[in-house]
């Protein structure tokens, strides 16, 4: 629920920095370093990001299974950060966690990495801040602290010279496998003559490895 009217103590802020992020390529999501905020009782916690649909990014926090109290009341803002005014809109909510427990919110993508030819994120990079609060009387000294993430692009030129090309058949093609710098295979493209309308067309097909993610 939104915290209104509640008297909370200094703030802990984790910020969380992902870089070389024009978009989330990974489509398992990424996960921050676990962070302990003495405040709350040596709690700790962990957030992450995920773009579960294709239109859609959903970023959460989480408690860890700690050595802290079964339960743990916090007050609490998550807020992704862009460039322009398009920014997150900011709220404390007060939340109950147990151990293990989350809160997932969402945005959608176009808002956090572009729309209209805009991009919205300073130097490709995507900010993931988190302010939490103590619920009670005592007066505490504001903590801080910073992780940083970077997204692994690997850019490839493929040339691909096709022998005997005017030696195609209809309904042939012929492959070629387009391998990470390790040697995984990532793609496959083929290329391939298809009849079209009584005259033969030129075809170009690409396959995602089904065993990379």
């Amino acid at each position: 629920m939104e915290a209104k009217d509640v008297r909370i103590t200094g703030a802990f802020t984790f910020i969380w920095v992902i870089e070389n992020c024009p978009t989330l390529l990974t489509p398992y999501g990424m996960e921050s370093p676990v962070f302990e905020v003495d405040s709350l009782e040596n709690t700790k916690w962990s957030l992450a990001i995920r773009d579960f649909s294709k239109d859609t990014l959903f970023y959460s926090i989480r408690r860890e299974n700690d050595t802290g109290p079964a339960t743990i009341e916090a007050v609490f803002e998550l807020q992704l950060h862009f460039k322009t005014e398009l920014r997150a809109a900011t709220e404390h909510h007060r939340i109950i966690f147990n151990k293990g427990g989350f809160i997932r919110y969402d945005t959608p993508l176009a808002i956090v990495f572009c729309s209209e030819d805009t991009q919205h994120l300073e130097n490709d990079a995507l900010t993931l801040r988190c302010r939490m609060w103590k619920v009670g009387i005592q007066r505490l000294e504001p903590s801080f602290c910073c992780a940083r993430a970077r997204q692994a692009l690997e850019r490839k030129t493929v040339l691909w010279i096709v022998e005997r090309f005017n030696a195609l058949l209809p309904e042939h093609y012929v492959n070629y496998q387009v391998e990470s710098e390790g040697g995984t295979p990532l793609l496959t493209l083929s290329l391939g003559v298809t009849p079209s309308g009584g005259s033969p067309s030129l075809g170009e097909y690409a396959c995602h490895n089904p065993e990379v993610p």
